[in-house]
């Protein structure tokens, strides 16, 4: 049995190179050849990016009547217009009065503040998320005995207490 293994063993390489060469062989034998030395070349080449296609732009319309079309996800609606209300541009929303004082901490030497999240110390600025987006915080005093926090935003004071539980 050894015999036969060492035999298969030192025919099998040469075989497979013998294998390998027919096959490049037979590959190169398949290319058009029209004088020696010189093969038909593709026309275009294939290592060339190919054509850039533009790509459809979606154009959405929002029906004002029921022949113009229909939502798709409740056809049996009877809305034909959507109302948008947006706050007015020439009064500014307050959003100081949106402030929350939280929780104080701290020392008495370096007190801090929770104001709507964010934890402030004296003298701190930071910009605070409140319901119409994020406002921007100066506290400028804390008094932990008083429980009451003086800040500034919008370029407007406010005192912030604590509430009583």
């Amino acid at each position: 049995m050894t015999l036969r293994a060492s035999i298969s063993n030192r025919f099998a390489l040469p075989a497979l190179g013998l294998a390998l060469a027919l096959v490049s062989v037979a590959q190169g034998a398949t290319t058009n050849v029209t004088s020696p030395g010189k093969t038909n070349a593709p026309a275009a080449s294939t290592n060339a990016a190919p054509a850039e296609i533009p790509l459809p732009r979606s154009v959405f319309v929002l029906p004002t009547k029921p022949s113009e079309g229909r939502n798709p996800f409740f056809p049996k609606s009877t809305i034909t217009t959507f109302v948008t209300t947006k706050p007015a541009a020439d009064k500014p929303v307050s959003a100081i009065a949106d402030l929350k004082l939280g929780g104080l901490s701290g020392t008495v030497e370096h007190p801090l503040a929770i104001i709507n999240g964010v934890t402030f110390g004296k003298g701190d600025e930071n910009t605070v998320p409140v319901p119409s987006g994020r406002v921007r915080v100066l506290c400028i005093e804390i008094r932990l005995k008083d429980e009451i926090v003086v800040v500034e935003a919008n370029g407007e004071r406010k005192e912030l207490k604590l509430r009583a539980k």
